[in-house]
């Protein structure tokens, strides 16, 4: 009995102090949710119901609970009101080494194609040196067509902003898959799968030729040069792509891929062509 008293009292004090921080953040450092679940990581919902808890209020500020209680009250319906601001892009939310963040954000900045100064001015980082220890002639060749294929940054924000509060909502709500999922979807992974289950000179399925081609597009490669990393025909991959391309779902993607033919045809190297 004395020993549950004993975790009860613990766990009351912990309450307590939960409370008495968050009222410090919410009032006094006039923080909002999100800038609160960043520095003390406590979810939104418990946020909400730690500060509204009249019985805890009570216990710590005495008659000048009410007071507090409406102050709280009041900033929550200012918040709801309000717009909320875009949150602050973190890269080390994704990675916490610094190799592994600036891996990630190149990955970040080709899958989306999203220039330097976009990537800086999102993430308020600085991307000096960010070719330190990876393959630089890849990376060169890929920034180089980036900026060639030059989309609206505006645009690319968005899409950036977008999926990073879907990586920080399954962050919030430990979905470790959708997580895994997302981290997938700009860092290679359908490729990695291909190399691993292709058997070379064996048909090509449609998920095959997509995975190959949005690494192309990706990198910027050339035909030749797909051809040299995956052992497979160049001529034979290209009629395989358009094949693939003549599908209306498509048709963003076959735009693309004649873009980035004709800039390698540009640079003196030559493709085969539909038709």
């Amino acid at each position: 009995m004395e020993n549950r008293d004993f975790v009860h009292d613990i766990y009351n004090a912990k309450a307590y102090m939960d409370t008495k921080t968050l009222v410090e953040l919410f009032l006094n450092e006039n923080l909002n949710y999100l800038e609160i679940y960043e520095r003390t990581h406590i979810p939104f919902d418990r946020i909400k119901a730690k500060l509204t808890n009249v019985f805890i209020l009570k216990k710590l500020y005495g008659i000048k609970s009410q007071e507090i209680y409406t102050a709280i009250i009041n900033k929550m319906q200012q918040l709801s009101n309000e717009k909320r601001p875009e949150p602050k892009l973190k890269v080390e939310l994704f990675y916490k080494r610094i190799e592994d963040q600036k891996q990630f954000l190149i990955h970040l900045a080709l899958t989306f194609r999203a220039t330097f100064k976009t990537i800086e001015e999102l993430f308020n980082i600085s991307l000096d040196n960010l070719f330190a220890q990876t393959d630089e002639y890849t990376y060169s060749v890929a920034f180089n067509y980036l900026n060639v294929e030059l989309l609206d940054q505006e645009e690319v924000k968005r899409k950036i902003i977008a999926y990073y509060k879907e990586y920080l909502d399954a962050y919030r709500n430990k979905d470790i898959e959708k997580i895994r999922k997302l981290i997938r979807s700009v860092t290679d992974y359908d490729i990695k799968k291909y190399k691993l289950t292709h058997v070379v000179g064996s048909p090509f399925t449609s998920d095959d030729i997509i995975a190959l081609l949005k690494y192309q597009l990706k990198y910027g490669l050339s035909n030749n040069k797909m051809s040299e990393i995956f052992h497979v025909d160049s001529t034979k991959y290209s009629k395989n792509v358009y094949m693939v391309l003549e599908q209306e779902q498509y048709k963003d993607l076959k735009i693309r891929y004649e873009r980035l033919m004709d800039y390698n045809i540009s640079l003196g190297i030559r493709h085969y062509r539909n038709g």
